[in-house]
């Protein structure tokens, strides 16, 4: 169908900074953002199939965030060398009321009400890692992904129980013997 062009307006406030010591330098900063979106795009469930649908104008939305990282480097190779740290929190919620088609849904009803959560946009996530390197050129990382749950789309009027929130720890090693090799594993 045709649709109305996507008009958002919006702000963000932010600062950034670094700092160093004999030993280590570090780097830091942060964001908050709030948008609000007027004729925002809204994907439809219609149909049976899992993808069935179309998209329509859905009045306005709003994006409320912060955003905080911290990056930290040792100046020798040894030891723990590094550690990475970045959150985020983003409220993501509708905020007109509507009511979708519920084909699919299993309470038979879509009733967006204003302050709904936008389904698939994480509350809270967090990505951190740390590398502890040894004399040898050996590097070990241990790295952090995790998010909370989210409703699933088709679920807009956010009836239904969120997503498990997760983790998922990635551990990696990297050996360089010279500057032209470098190998590495991921698990």
């Amino acid at each position: 169908p045709p649709l109305e062009q996507v008009i958002t307006r919006g702000g963000e406030l932010g600062a950034r900074g670094s700092f160093s010591s004999n030993n280590y330098t570090a780097n830091w900063n942060t964001v908050g953002h709030f948008s609000q979106n007027s004729e925002d795009i809204l994907f439809v469930s219609s149909g049976t199939g899992l993808s069935s649908g179309y998209f329509k104008n859905f009045g306005e939305t709003n994006r409320l965030g912060l955003d905080i990282a911290m990056k930290i480097n040792k100046k020798k190779r040894e030891g723990f060398k590094s550690y990475l740290v970045n959150y985020s929190f983003l409220k993501a919620t509708f905020q007109s009321a509507h009511t979708l088609p519920a084909a699919n849904h299993p309470n038979g009803s879509n009733d967006i009400e204003a302050g709904d959560i936008i389904p698939g946009m994480p509350l809270h996530k967090i990505n951190a890692k740390t590398t502890y390197g040894f004399k040898n050129g050996l590097d070990i990382s241990l790295g952090l992904l995790g998010s909370s749950g989210v409703f699933l789309r088709g679920d807009e009027s956010n009836q239904l129980n969120k997503t498990s929130p997760y983790l998922v720890f990635n551990l990696e090693s990297k050996f360089q013997p010279n500057k032209k090799i470098t190998l590495f594993t991921r698990i």
